[in-house]
């Protein structure tokens, strides 16, 4: 029996109090400390009857504004506002009823995965007969279009130029800010994905195939992990499902600061992460609190830069002593 909108549970606010990394040292507070507790909003379901959506937007008649907190991940300006208002007089099309979970960084795996996903999962499933409108320019993401099938639900994309009125369009407000996570949405999002996980692979991720972001010694970290008896993956080979089969079989999962860590979701809770970070990092917080909603013992190492100047972008030299004794202690 469906829930009625009114039905689903409201996510409650709480105070989140995050678990220091297992190989914490005293000297490397600064990296975490800003992150160590965090309040989590409350959250709940919301519907709109004859919404507009145009250029990735929503609009209301009813109460004459757009609903960027939905749609976007900051809020518009009003200058960003008005220029919009011209599209809302063009001829369009009606479709029934629609669910509403992307914003402006849902073509990122991790914003899709930890921020839009867990949106559709706070519905509780009861919407299988609603379109999922999702913006054209990620019809490329074949991750998208996967997740969405593993829930049960496809894509309806929708082009940017196009007008539609929904008669009713529903959402799930962002279960939490950016780079947080309500705890009780995201364990939900794991069990949706890897209902059955297991503890028996060790897995390093490695982006020897990327253009950029590498590490310079890699050969000597691969090396190392597998006299510990590591499997080392390119996840640019494989498809989402593939992924999540592989993850929910893993034990102990390593790779550098990057989008390959957001796959700690389809771990077993009381399963190990290690993260190779940049040196002095303070606000790349998003896998540590991550590994804590989840129940997952989380190790770092501190790296350099090949490139300062390019922060993130650039490939990282692995500080091999200090990663190899923080590979040793997940043992």
């Amino acid at each position: 029996m469906r829930l009625s909108l009114s039905e689903i549970p409201k996510l409650p606010a709480y105070r989140s109090e995050r678990t220091l990394p297992l190989n914490f040292k005293e000297k490397d507070l600064n990296l975490f400390e800003n992150e160590l507790s965090r309040e989590i909003n409350s959250s709940e379901a919301v519907s709109l009857s004859l919404a507009i959506v145009i250029d990735e937007t929503i609009w209301i008649w009813q109460k004459f504004q757009f609903m960027d907190h939905l749609s976007h991940s900051s809020p518009w300006s009003k200058k960003a506002k008005i220029k919009r208002l011209p599209l809302l007089f063009k001829p369009g099309k009606f479709i029934q009823k629609a669910i509403w979970i992307s914003d402006n960084w849902a073509h990122n795996y991790f914003h899709w995965m930890t921020e839009s996903i867990p949106r559709l999962v706070a519905l509780q499933g009861n919407f299988k007969d609603y379109k999922i409108f999702i913006p054209e320019r990620l019809k490329g993401y074949s991750y998208i279009k996967d997740s969405l099938e593993i829930l049960g639900y496809q894509p309806f994309y929708i082009s940017s130029d196009v007008k539609l009125t929904v008669g009713e369009l529903i959402s799930y407000q962002r279960t939490a800010p950016s780079f947080n996570y309500h705890t009780q949405i995201i364990n939900r999002v794991r069990q949706e994905f890897s209902p059955s996980p297991t503890q028996k692979r060790k897995i390093y991720i490695s982006r020897m195939k990327a253009s950029k972001r590498r590490i310079v010694n890699e050969v000597e970290l691969i090396s190392k992990l597998e006299e510990f008896g590591y499997e080392i993956h390119h996840f640019e080979d494989y498809g989402l499902r593939d992924q999540i089969l592989l993850m929910s079989e893993a034990s102990h999962l390593v790779s550098m600061h990057g989008a390959g860590l957001t796959n700690m979701l389809y771990m077993s809770s009381g399963s190990k992460v290690m993260e190779f970070r940049f040196r002095g990092d303070t606000t790349n917080n998003c896998f540590f609190t991550l590994a804590s909603e989840l129940g997952l013992g989380y190790y770092y190492s501190q790296n350099e830069f090949e490139n300062p100047k390019i922060h993130l972008n650039s490939n990282m030299i692995l500080n091999l002593e200090e990663t190899f004794e923080a590979i040793l202690s997940m043992e």
